[in-house]
């Protein structure tokens, strides 16, 4: 049953940081589309802001460091956009981004600038962008 709070099932260690994890210009709220999940239960959330379609998978990482994967799968990106990736008192230690370049902005901790820059067959490909962020 949506819409009530049941109190977790472990220890707090993270709380998303206030801003929005993609913005840009003009950017609209985001519209929640649904989740599905992939062959081993793991949900991809699906939402759009504007134009922009998201998919948002996020796997837990234990081991050496603990927090969590996230790769996001995004048609139609504007042609610039700040991606906060972290936040909250994480630290994203690693970026990747398949179909551009990105750069971290100064003094914004686990937030970079990122520019899709498709060429040649790739131009209409999505844009695919791994994070990991660690606690």
């Amino acid at each position: 049953r949506g819409g009530s709070e049941l109190g977790g099932q472990g220890e707090h260690l993270w709380t998303a940081a206030a801003a929005p994890l993609i913005e840009y210009p003009g950017a609209p709220a985001p519209e929640f589309r649904g989740y599905r999940l992939d062959v081993e239960g793991v949900p991809s959330f699906l939402y759009r802001i504007g134009e922009l379609s998201v998919e948002d998978r996020i796997v837990p990482r234990l081991g050496p460091w603990i927090g969590f994967e996230r790769t996001l799968i995004l048609d139609r990106a504007p042609a610039e956009f700040v991606l906060h990736a972290a936040g909250g008192g994480a630290q994203a230690r690693g970026v990747k981004m398949t179909g551009g370049t990105f750069m971290p902005i100064q003094d914004q901790v686990g937030s970079y600038r990122m520019t899709p820059g498709f060429v040649g067959e790739d131009a209409d490909g999505p844009l695919i962008i791994q994070l990991e962020v660690s606690f």
